[in-house]
């Protein structure tokens, strides 16, 4: 039987480690720096900092359900959990990058819920939903985790 403290749970702890710093870092600073509602321009016409407490899931989502968004949020989490544990040694390092970030992204988001009672976005395109580090995160683990999975289904010699 294989240690938990193998190279891949190292690997997938320093990257959940990463995400939820920065996640943490850059909405403290936006808490701290502005009120709820306020803007600060970044590249004017393209990008602000826009301070929105988010009752949702990621991009605004289901802010009416909030109360759907914790056990799906748990369960994200946990499942997340157990895909790492379980299939750890069968799976390659891009597996274990898109399960950190997928991780990481739903944990920094639960923080805030349990925390401030409300998810805090930022970045603001004023065309798309204002959205968080943890939201990059769960995309960005999302997108990779399927592209690896089609890319592994559809690349079998059958």
């Amino acid at each position: 039987m294989k240690s938990v403290f193998s190279k891949k749970t190292l690997l997938f702890g320093l990257f959940v480690s990463i995400v939820i710093a920065v996640d943490q870092a850059t909405k403290f600073l936006v808490v701290n720096r502005l009120s709820p509602g306020e803007s600060s321009t970044i590249i004017p016409g393209f990008l602000k900092i826009t301070h929105v407490k988010n009752p949702g899931a990621a991009f605004g989502l289901f802010s009416g359900a909030s109360w759907l968004v914790y056990p799906f949020s748990i369960f994200l989490i946990v499942a997340t959990l157990f895909w790492f544990f379980v299939m750890r040694p069968e799976i390659k390092n891009p597996h274990v990058f898109g399960l950190a970030l997928l991780f990481s992204g739903a944990v920094g988001n639960m923080i805030d819920r349990i925390s401030r009672g409300k998810v805090v976005d930022f970045i603001d395109f004023g065309w798309w939903p204002v959205f968080n580090i943890a939201d990059i995160a769960i995309v960005s683990g999302a997108i990779i985790l399927v592209v690896l999975t089609l890319r592994g289904y559809f690349g079998r010699n059958n």
